[in-house]
This record gives C-alpha cells, sequence and structure tokens, in this order.
C-alpha cells in the first residue's frame, strides 16, 4: 500500500482520486507505468484511502485491541493484491472478504455518512462527493447515460434528482454491481465491475405509481417576469389543477401563465386531483427567481482580476482595447488562456465574447461600463472545451448555482474554481455532486472568471442570453 507520493501531501492524493474515482485500486504495473498526472496521484489517494478505510473499520483505528496490527499484518502478508487482504482478514477472524469491503468502501467514498450505517464513511476525515460520471433530471419515463468503460475494481457515480425516489429503478446493460443511495430528491448510484473490465450503459426509469409534475419555459429574469406552465402530471383523468405561484397567488388553469412583479425567489406547487377523489401533489423549492437588471459594469479590485463579460458585447465594445481602455495596467500584459498554448498575451484589437476568461491588472480600483448587444437574432455563445483545465467565463447572466449553469455539460464538468480579486486568492472549489464546502449549488457570478476542469471534450453554452 502506498501512502504518499513525492513531497505531496494525503489531502492532494485524496483529492486527485475523487476526481478520477474510475481509478482502478489494484493497477498492475504496466497500467500503473501509463497513467500521467493526475491519474497517477490518483492510484495513490486510491490507495491511501482504503488503507484508512481497512484500518478504521477493520484494523488499529478500529478501537479493538486484537485487530491493533492489522495493517502490519496485511503488508508482512506473503499473498498480493486481494489475496493479501484476504488471507489477512481470515487470520484476524472476520467473515468478510475483499469483494464485501470494496462495495461498502465506494458507498463510503460517497456519502461519507456514519450516522446511518458507521461502514458508509470514515471518523478521522471529511471527504467531498467524488466526481460525477453524470446527472440528469427524472419526474417519470427514462433516462439512458452514455456509455462509460471502468477497469475491475473501480467505480462510477451518477446522481439522478427526481419527485419520486421511491419509484426510480436503474439497472446497467452489463449486469455490473451497482447500488442506489437515495437522499431526499437526489439519489446517488454507484456502478462498478467488480473483479472484471468492461464498457456499460446505466438506464433510469421511474416507474409504480402516477405521479404530478411541471416545468417552466423561464426560471430567471427581472421584473414583470411572465411565466409559462405546463403540467406533465402521469395521473389518469385528472378533474382539478390546483398552482400555488409562491406570491400568494394560485390558479386552477391546467397550463397557466403568471407574472411576478417582486424581486425574490418563489417556491411553486402543483396540486392534481382525479375522478375518485386521489391527489398528488409536486413542490419545486425556490424554482424561480425574479432578480433585478444587472448593472452594465465590471468592477476590478487593485491587483490581478479574473473577469468576463456577462453577456454578449455591442459590435465595436468589445474588444480589449475598448473594455480595458481606462484601467492603468502598470504596466502589466492582459491575458487570456488556451489548453494547448497555455497564457496568451490579448492585443488591443482581440474580441472578448462572453464565454471568454480575462485576466488583467488594475494599479487602483477600476470600474468598466460595458455596452450590451441587443440584436434578438443573434444565438446564444458558446465555447469549446478541451478535456483538462480551462479558464471560462460565467455561463449565466445572473448569481445561478453551479449545477444549473453548467447544464450543457452537466455529464463532463469535474471541478470549478472563481478567484477572488479583493482578497488576490482562489475560491474553494466547486465540484460536480459536491456538498457542503463544494456544494454544487454554490453560485457563479456573471463577469467571473474561473477555471473549470472537464473530464472530456466537450461545448459549454450560455443560459439565459
Amino acid at each position: 500500500m502506498f501512502l504518499c507520493y513525492g513531497g505531496a501531501s494525503p489531502a492532494s492524493h485524496m483529492h486527485a482520486f475523487l476526481l478520477f474515482p474510475d481509478t482502478c485500486l489494484t493497477p498492475t504495473d504496466s497500467e500503473w507505468g501509463a497513467s500521467e498526472g493526475w491519474r497517477t496521484i490518483a492510484h495513490y489517494g486510491a490507495s491511501y484511502l482504503w488503507t484508512l478505510y481497512l484500518s478504521e473499520h477493520y484494523g488499529d483505528l478500529s478501537g479493538d485491541p486484537a485487530h491493533e496490527h492489522f495493517i502490519k499484518d496485511l503488508v508482512a502478508s506473503p499473498a498480493n493484491s486481494t489475496d493479501g487482504v484476504n488471507a489477512t482478514l481470515a487470520a484476524h477472524g472476520y467473515e468478510e472478504r475483499f469483494d464485501d469491503i470494496f462495495r461498502t468502501w465506494v458507498i463510503a467514498n460517497y456519502l461519507d455518512d456514519t450516522g446511518k450505517d458507521p461502514l458508509h464513511g470514515y471518523s478521522s476525515i471529511n471527504l467531498v462527493t467524488p466526481a460525477i460520471s453524470g446527472n440528469c433530471m427524472l419526474n417519470n419515463g427514462s433516462h439512458t447515460f452514455p456509455a462509460k468503460y471502468l477497469p475491475r475494481w473501480s467505480a462510477a457515480y451518477y446522481t439522478i434528482t427526481t419527485g419520486n425516489p421511491d419509484l426510480l429503478t436503474t439497472g446497467t446493460d452489463q449486469g455490473f454491481w451497482k447500488e442506489q443511495m437515495p437522499c431526499e430528491t437526489t439519489v446517488g448510484v454507484v456502478v462498478s465491475p467488480l473483479e472484471k473490465n468492461g464498457t456499460f450503459s446505466l438506464s433510469a426509469e421511474i416507474g409504480g405509481e402516477p405521479s404530478a409534475d411541471f416545468e417552466a419555459n423561464v426560471t430567471t429574469g427581472a421584473p414583470p417576469l411572465t411565466v409559462g406552465f405546463t403540467d406533465l402530471s402521469t395521473v389518469k383523468g385528472i378533474t382539478t389543477w390546483a398552482w400555488d405561484f409562491g406570491d400568494a397567488k394560485t390558479s386552477d388553469n391546467q397550463n397557466p401563465t403568471h407574472t411576478y412583479t417582486d424581486i425574490g425567489t418563489y417556491t411553486v406547487s402543483l396540486t392534481v386531483t382525479d375522478a375518485m377523489g386521489v391527489t398528488c401533489n409536486r413542490v419545486k423549492r425556490g424554482y424561480i427567481s425574479v432578480i433585478s437588471e444587472m448593472n452594465a459594469t465590471i468592477t476590478l479590485a487593485p491587483g490581478w482580476n479574473f473577469v468576463s463579460a456577462p453577456k454578449r458585447l455591442s459590435n465595436g465594445s468589445d474588444t480589449v482595447g475598448v473594455v480595458f481602455r481606462n484601467v492603468d495596467t502598470a504596466g502589466h500584459t492582459i491575458f487570456t488562456y488556451d489548453p494547448d498554448l497555455g497564457f496568451v498575451p490579448m492585443g488591443p484589437d482581440e474580441p472578448i465574447d462572453p464565454l471568454d476568461a480575462v485576466w488583467v491588472y488594475a494599479n487602483t480600483s477600476t470600474t468598466l461600463p460595458l455596452v450590451f448587444e441587443s440584436d434578438p437574432l443573434r444565438t446564444p455563445a458558446s465555447k469549446a472545451l478541451s478535456a483538462g483545465w480551462n479558464a471560462i467565463g460565467s455561463p449565466a447572466i445572473s448569481l445561478t448555482p453551479a449545477n444549473r449553469a453548467l447544464y450543457s455539460i452537466r455529464e463532463e464538468w469535474a471541478e470549478i474554481i472563481g478567484y477572488n480579486a479583493t482578497v488576490q486568492s482562489y475560491e474553494m472549489p466547486i465540484i460536480n455532486g459536491g456538498r457542503e464546502t463544494y456544494d454544487e449549488h454554490r453560485a457563479l457570478a456573471p463577469g467571473g472568471g474561473y477555471w473549470i476542469f472537464v473530464t472530456e471534450n466537450c461545448t459549454v453554452a450560455v443560459i439565459g442570453q
């Protein structure tokens, strides 16, 4: 078992592994040698977490004196790989074997919650959620995720947001082991091939009892915000619809239109009743956000700033030389970033598109006026991203949770990091599927620049342009 990598800390190992949870726990020499960068460090992270998990639940840190030499005995075992684990477990009187513990370990890496089941977490560390291979919203019907390859003794994680978690069923076309992990309206699913390699597709389906559901044609905007609601309920023979728009207004139409006049966040609910008097209810909390119009300015703090244009700029007002004409850069170059070329200097005639992130130095605090394009026939902006780290502007034109702002690349993005120019330091990362400190619901700010890590080539699109 490897517990260190050069001078890197265990935190770096764990971070790398949680970015790549599809890392094989038992790689061969050739597989280890073929890995590069974070993938190599991920192998050490997997070994570190596996050893810690064994120690906490079966060995030195379990509190049982009879097993205080468990890890020492494991290292000394003449048997290799999984055989060594099985031999040590047997020698210490445990009935569990490697594959049993592996299953609980990959669940613990997602839940890290010992409250309901002591085996589903760690007592000495707090983990962030592993990178999510795919996520979707599903309240009726079915969804199939793109095919994914997994090596033996690795795992992939998926999240499914649904108002009907009790009615959700999932399966894989290769019969891989999987486990559903319900948590309120989000169901986590872990998939592993266990001892074999292979490519699989995960499918999800909502069946069983009929349900109430709805959608809106717009969920964010300035007042007066007119929203069209569409009933998506699967209940047969509905006789009444009871809508509550969250602002003390209601409707009994099947597909109503409602106008919000005040700034705020609103919870919307729909209750449907059939001919037999049976009711179904659907509540979407914080579903509608009514916001003030954005100021057409960007304010730079003294020092380096990581910024972007929150909307498409008007022709003639969209170049580096025009946007930053009033900035005293103290002789510093203005940069953008290209995954293939690294940091690239920007000339005064280069355009700034909404998804372009720019590094600019300001000698003093400076407010920049922006002139937005008003042509309604222009298509929303998009930007091609390469697998790995990229620099982008926020894809949203208002404060928007990361998981919604990045919906166009919901299956590809793993981590996004903002920059706080006021204190001249990076913010805590937001991780796809993350909770608490790394919560995927943390907002991205319009006009901000971000580092984003994607697992494969993809295209991110502006929302709400």
